[in-house]
């Protein structure tokens, strides 16, 4: 809409000269956890998953079937009589809506069907697609990858609620300030604060799930 040759901006600017085009505060954050997720390899590589696990399970009915067999197996196992909600695809566009794609793998009974139907597929497929579930399935079971998509989710669960507040009708520039402050507040205290308390609950989880151990990087 902001295009500066035929958008809303070029439009402005022939109605008057002087009009200044500045994106609206949703955009500027999305323009915003843009920069930051490209500055984080972790997380980068936690939303190139995300999306490509989506994406394979949906497009494809026959993987599909076999995630889905699986699932109903695991939850029956886990006696687990609730909704499972569907893996989602992440919003292409927009950063600052991805949590639900992240909260959906990471319900005990979504993860840990992606991991088994992932191996299967690698079995059952000898195409390039098989050799890539297998990949994905080896990924899954490391805890640095559960550990991203568990942070993932709650970075992108916070910004999203901004998002939706940044939105608001009639939202002043001093509500849109608050906002903005208090989600850096949040983030730096689950930062300096509340770290070694999600750290042990990600890893009480990893063990439910039987995901590797913890391990230091190769320098």
């Amino acid at each position: 809409m902001t295009g500066y040759l035929r958008g809303l901006a070029a439009q402005m600017k022939e109605e008057s000269n002087a009009a200044i085009s500045f994106h609206c505060f949703a955009h500027c954050l999305n323009l915003c956890l843009q920069d930051c997720t490209r500055q984080c390899t972790l997380v980068q590589d936690s939303l190139s998953l995300v999306s490509e696990i989506a994406n394979m399970v949906k497009n494809s009915p026959k993987k599909f079937t076999v995630f889905d067999k699986i699932r109903q197996q695991i939850s029956f196992d886990y006696n687990d009589g609730g909704p499972i909600n569907n893996l989602k695809p992440l919003c292409p566009t927009r950063c600052a809506v991805r949590s639900s794609a992240f909260e959906a793998l990471l319900e005990k009974t979504n993860y840990k069907s992606v991991i088994n139907a992932m191996a299967e597929i690698g079995e059952l497929v000898l195409d390039d697609s098989g050799s890539k579930a297998r990949g994905i399935s080896q990924q899954l079971q490391k805890f640095e990858i559960y550990f991203s998509v568990k942070m993932c989710f709650l970075f992108f669960n916070a910004t999203e609620k901004a998002s939706d507040t940044l939105q608001t009708k009639a939202l002043s520039l001093t509500e849109a300030m608050n906002c903005v402050t208090v989600i850096k507040q949040y983030l730096q205290r689950l930062r300096d604060t509340l770290f070694n308390q999600f750290y042990k609950e990600v890893k009480s989880e990893a063990d439910d799930l039987e995901v590797s151990e913890p391990s230091i990087p190769r320098t």
